[in-house]
């Protein structure tokens, strides 16, 4: 017990992996050991008195399977003798099991932890970056209505505003755990989880309002968000966001056209519109302001500040200030907001700075998209999923060498992480 119950406490995949069996074994173990204590002395204590020829139905019964035992024992002496003096016959039948087995090895999934059945999948619905709540309810009615249709969908549960590839909030993204039904009444291949998911991905491609990505469930709960395997590319000579997103989307074509590539998502864009609020501190100074009023104002405005919570008619709501949001659409709405100075006089937002709009990559728990870093450098992430019929351990070997040839600057490297979303490493 002292060597398998640690195993349970490990992190990483490997705790993972190790966790059911190190308790399973430990348990073993002890019920092992109290058997060793307890009931084992007293058996043998039976089983070692004088010997005494006894008769009677159940003494014949043993004393006709000890002499079938010994017939066996005989027999199987006299086969392995035998055996030994024909050894081409056991070379031959050993060379046939090692080829029974290599044709078994290849018929079986080569990933990391291939996918399973686990009676449910997962959708990731996308809308441009910065596309209102509205819209994104209005696609998420149409894709209810495709899965309504499909029969080994019995339920569906819909998160709002939570990318289930980052884990971040956002108006345009959503995500929907597709339940099927049970596996008793999905016994045909046309009811299996990949069909049911291939025939949605078929359905979701004609809705031109969004991009809708199935992903199957990791095999092993806990094991990262999604199945699948990721690939990644790193920059490693410090080149620009651009460099990075440009190649990221040429190695995206290539290995799109792939038929070893079943589907691919990504979280990586540096389109996301936003406004950078650029403070004139001189002005901030002289019109008497503390620069932190300033950056207060805007974050009570804009983005809402939690007060406290209170109990009324038995229950706890939750106090936050915030600008309606008729006031705070346009970057013109901050001449409505205004912040006190030393005098007591109100100053208006927008006279002690300016909004400058620009795209770029927005803080993972802000929106979907983020820039990730590895060994200093910055890294693009791609999960993707092998074609019906493919394994993963042969499409992450076919991948390295249909991106190899992709041209682009020095110092970007490009491979595939075997497994699944959020157990890789950066290569």
């Amino acid at each position: 017990m002292s060597v398998f119950l640690p195993s349970a406490f490990m992190s990483g995949t490997t705790g993972r992996l190790y966790q059911q069996f190190a308790v399973t074994v430990a348990v073993s173990v002890g019920i092992s050991a109290l058997n060793a204590l307890t009931l084992s002395p007293a058996l043998c204590a039976i089983l070692l008195r004088p010997r005494t020829d006894k008769t009677g139905l159940l003494a014949r019964f043993f004393g006709a399977f000890n002499r079938g035992f010994d017939a066996f024992t005989q027999g199987y002496g006299a086969l392995v003798r035998k055996g030994i003096r024909m050894s081409m016959i056991p070379l031959l039948l050993l060379v046939g099991v090692v080829a029974g087995t290599g044709g078994v090895l290849k018929m079986l999934p080569t990933g990391f932890v291939p996918n399973e059945d686990m009676g449910y999948y997962i959708i990731s619905v996308n809308l441009p970056e910065a596309a209102s709540l509205k819209r994104n309810d209005a696609l998420l009615k149409k894709v209810e209505a495709v899965l309504a249709k499909d029969p080994a969908v019995a339920d569906n549960i819909v998160l709002g505003g939570l990318n289930i590839l980052t884990g971040g909030y956002s108006s345009y993204t959503t995500c929907v755990f597709v339940v099927l039904k049970p596996w008793d009444e999905r016994k045909t291949r046309e009811l299996s989880l990949g069909a049911s998911l291939k025939r949605a991905q078929a359905q979701f491609a004609q809705l031109p309002e969004g991009r809708i990505i199935c992903i199957p469930p990791p095999t092993v709960p806990g094991m990262g968000s999604t199945g699948g395997y990721q690939f990644e590319m790193q920059d490693r000579s410090s080149k620009s966001i651009a460099d990075l997103a440009r190649n990221s989307g040429a190695l995206w074509q290539a290995t799109g056209q792939s038929p070893a590539v079943g589907g691919m998502f990504t979280d990586f864009s540096i389109g996301v519109p936003q406004y950078y609020f650029d403070v004139d501190r001189d002005k901030v100074k002289s019109q008497g302001v503390a620069l932190s009023d300033v950056f207060s104002a805007l974050q009570i405005m804009l983005g809402g500040m939690y007060v406290n919570d209170f109990n009324k008619f038995g229950r706890t709501y939750r106090v936050m200030l915030q600008a309606e949001s008729q006031y705070r659409a346009t970057d013109e709405d901050l001449s409505r907001f205004f912040v006190r100075n030393a005098a007591g006089g109100m100053v208006p937002l927008s006279t002690l700075g300016q909004p400058l709009p620009f795209g770029g990559v927005h803080h993972r728990r802000r929106a979907g998209p983020q820039l990730r870093r590895a060994h200093l450098g910055h890294r693009a992430h791609r999960g993707e999923d092998s074609s019906p019929g493919l394994r993963h351990g042969v499409d992450g070997h076919r991948l390295p060498g249909e991106a190899g040839g992709l041209p682009g600057p020095g110092g970007l490297r490009h491979g595939p992480v075997d497994g699944f979303s959020g157990a890789g490493r950066a290569v």
